[in-house]
């Protein structure tokens, strides 16, 4: 492997660590995450979202059809603006943790942080769900979703997660973790042993 997809490999790890950690702290787990051999730099998170996964597809697809959604069950439906920006902060975590790792959590100056499309595309999708519900986000509100996303990822128990996680990905050959061995890292981690006991229950 040459330096340079080592590199690319190493920020798609804590992209993708970052988004399975928030999710996990969000109450839902993580079928197995892959980085890319043929496309270094990108990887995907295959997130299970258990009880509410049909409730997070109509938000996700909801600009291909509205109809998804309207035809859930009410007590579903009645749960979207909370499951939305859920799923917001889920998508953000991903390009935040990729920047923290890039600073080495040292910050002197305001840090931009560069989004993947995938996950701008995702925050966009769910921001379209929330006109449909009729509900007009404050200004600013992706903005400070993303400071407190990022400012979240940066307490020393979430990252050592997050650092872990990245380097068990790296250290695999395969460049893959499976539900179980993601589950086996950050129960190692005292923030996260009674969140893994509450989503495996």
């Amino acid at each position: 492997m040459t330096e340079k997809n080592r590199n690319l490999h190493e920020v798609a790890a804590f992209h993708e660590s970052g988004h399975i950690v928030m999710a996990y702290l969000k109450g839902y787990r993580c079928n197995y995450v892959e980085l890319s051999e043929e496309d270094p730099g990108n990887g995907v998170s295959m997130m299970d979202y258990g009880a509410d996964l049909e409730l997070a597809d109509a938000i996700i697809n909801s600009k291909v059809s509205a109809r998804i959604f309207n035809e859930l069950p009410k007590k579903d439906r009645e749960r979207g603006r909370g499951t939305a920006q859920t799923l917001v902060e889920i998508f953000l975590a991903g390009s935040c943790a990729e920047t923290i790792h890039q600073h080495k959590r040292i910050y002197k100056r305001k840090v931009e942080i560069d989004f993947s499309l995938s996950d701008i595309q995702g925050v966009d999708r769910i921001d379209y769900f929330l006109t449909l519900l009729s509900i007009e986000s404050p200004e600013n509100h992706i903005q400070d979703l993303v400071g407190q996303t990022f400012q979240f990822l940066l307490r020393d128990e979430i990252w050592q997660a997050v650092d872990e996680l990245s380097n068990r990905v790296l250290a695999n050959p395969e460049l893959k973790l499976r539900q179980r061995e993601i589950e086996s890292v950050l129960k190692k981690h005292r923030y996260f042993s009674a969140v893994i006991e509450q989503v495996s229950a």
